[in-house]
């Protein structure tokens, strides 16, 4: 069974490094995905590949007898299952996940100038791929070498801050999922990188970007981007949708650096700059985004409602400085900061935080 659960570590990458990491789908010790509707799946990824129905829907309790086994298939229910397992499959493999890793305490290499980072590594039988081995997962990384995971450093002031922050930093992997490398390996699923990084999780730095391919770059599902690298962090210059063997450039949301869509009858469409409108099979990542902030805001009513008469119920949490500047630091030491525009504010809920808006006050229920 391929799961997970994410660690507040990681709820933290994912804001410092949103833009970086903007439209993948974060994984770490385990295999998650999300579904083509933007839902997160707990489900085994192996099952998934081999479209293996009683695998992944985990049936197999259910159908525990060659006999049941031959009826089931033989069924109504097995196709709809095998036709809806299709398509989740098609998007898992269309799909850019990241996972990170520590780093060991490592000298930087002068006459290289770069470091070797060692990683638990593996290789698929009877080949010479060689991967990174996270457990329930592997990934190619064609910066693997025999002394470990090559990143270059040219300027040794940074190396040298690298050096005396080992601890605060992480190797983030960005990949795709491979078909035909996963079947060749039979223990668990391989993907193939797309882009290194090398980040400060405490200040939100990067040391080092290294993308594998500097053209069309998947963005989301079917949605590709041409990035432009400004001060190491790429930005989207153009989004593309990818239509069979067809790139459709989309129209360009100013407000937003971001591509225009829109809700119409419970489906989303994307708009060419040739003035057509496309329909999409997959909820956008900003959609869901919308979404859950709109629920965390419509509590935080409810909430601030509950504290004008019972505010001895709350413990503010509030952090002011010079009486213009209120935020709240939550357990892993981020601080969000009210006049922030853009923040995931919707994560606070897990901490139990809410936001009270006329008062530029964070609550907690005591």
């Amino acid at each position: 069974m391929y799961g997970q659960r994410y660690s507040s570590e990681m709820d933290k990458i994912q804001v410092l490094f949103k833009q970086l990491l903007k439209g993948y789908h974060p994984v770490n010790d385990g295999i998650s995905h999300r579904s083509y509707q933007g839902a997160e799946i707990k489900g085994d990824i192996g099952g998934l590949l081999e479209r293996d129905v009683v695998q992944y829907y985990q049936l197999d309790g259910k159908y525990d007898s060659p006999l049941k086994l031959k009826v089931f298939k033989q069924s109504q229910e097995y196709n709809n299952l095998l036709n809806h397992l299709e398509k989740e499959r098609l998007y898992l493999l269309a799909d850019t996940f990241y996972v990170t890793s520590k780093i060991p305490k490592t000298n930087y290499d002068l006459n290289e100038k770069a470091f070797f980072f060692e990683e638990l590594t593996n290789s698929i039988v009877y080949t010479t791929t060689h991967f990174v081995s996270f457990y329930d997962l592997g990934v190619v990384v064609p910066l693997l070498t025999k002394r470990g995971v090559k990143v270059e450093v040219e300027d040794e002031n940074i190396a040298l801050e690298v050096e005396n922050n080992y601890q605060d930093c992480r190797l983030i992997y960005i990949f795709t999922f491979d078909e035909e490398l996963s079947e060749q390996h039979a223990d668990f699923p391989i993907g193939k990188m797309q882009k290194l990084l090398l980040v400060n999780v405490k200040n939100g730095k990067v040391y080092y970007s290294k993308a594998m391919d500097s053209g069309l770059v998947q963005y989301e599902h079917d949605i590709y981007v041409i990035n432009k690298n400004v001060d190491g962090y790429d930005f989207p210059v153009k989004y593309f949708l990818k239509k069979g063997d067809k790139m459709i450039e989309l129209a360009f949301e100013d407000e937003l650096d971001d591509y225009k869509f829109e809700l119409d009858n419970s489906n989303y469409y994307v708009f060419g700059v040739d003035g057509n409108r496309y329909l999409i099979n997959f909820k956008p990542e900003r959609a869901v985004y919308y979404e859950k902030i709109d629920k965390y805001f419509a509590k935080c009513e409810v909430i601030a409602e509950d504290f004008k008469h019972h505010p001895e119920n709350y413990q503010d949490v509030t952090i002011v400085e010079d009486d213009v500047v209120h935020s709240y630091i939550d357990k892993t030491g981020f601080e969000w900061v009210y006049e922030t525009e853009g923040l995931p504010y919707y994560m606070l809920e897990e901490e139990g935080v809410y936001m009270i808006l006329d008062e530029y006050k964070f609550v907690r229920k005591k």
